[in-house]
């Protein structure tokens, strides 16, 4: 049936003339000049897929890039805010807040800091931890990282950078053992 409808549209076309100088053309010649295209060639849709593919190979990487750096500074904002916490509970009860298992938010700080904060993962992973003289310390708060979860000196020192000196041996923001990152608040 498609082929009969064909055959009177090329029929019409054929008897209405032609521009070849004989003043007629074959059918086959007018299919061929009367065909429409529909859809894309291979070449065409190959083209697309290679350009969307270099678009995402120049993106990807942005993106992965900005969220480490939003990770960074969460954890540097978090830390500082607890940091400050701690320091105010100090002063309005004359000493220092109780010493806590890694995740589990202090006894008394609660009442500065939102616990559910403290109790879940940091930013970078790992649990937050107050240390009360521990370590050599009188008090600490950072990042323990537990089970694998552990960032490198190279990754901490960067972290360092954004709020302190930017070297893990010196500042207020040291590493204090293998997994453990913390901001020295009293010596």
């Amino acid at each position: 049936m498609r082929d009969l409808e064909m055959r009177e549209r090329y029929s019409m076309f054929y008897t209405m003339g032609s521009s070849h100088s004989s003043g007629h053309c074959s059918e086959a010649c007018c299919i061929k000049q009367c065909r429409i295209r529909k859809g894309f060639t291979l070449v065409e849709i190959l083209l697309v897929v290679v350009i969307l593919g270099i678009l995402a190979a120049i993106v990807v990487p942005q993106f992965s890039s900005a969220a480490l750096d939003s990770a960074n500074t969460a954890f540097a904002t978090s830390l500082r805010g607890f940091v400050d916490a701690a320091m105010i509970y100090q002063v309005k009860t004359g000493r220092y807040p109780d010493n806590s298992a890694s995740g589990i938010c202090p006894t008394g700080l609660e009442a500065y800091i939102e616990q559910a904060k403290w109790e879940r993962m940091t930013p970078l992973g790992g649990m937050w931890d107050l240390e009360l003289n521990s370590f050599g310390y009188t008090l600490l708060i950072g990042v323990h990282f537990i089970s694998g979860l552990s960032k490198d000196d190279l990754y901490m020192t960067q972290v360092d950078a954004l709020f302190d000196d930017g070297n893990l041996d010196t500042g207020c923001f040291r590493k204090i053992a293998i997994d453990r990152y913390y901001y020295i608040i009293c010596n």
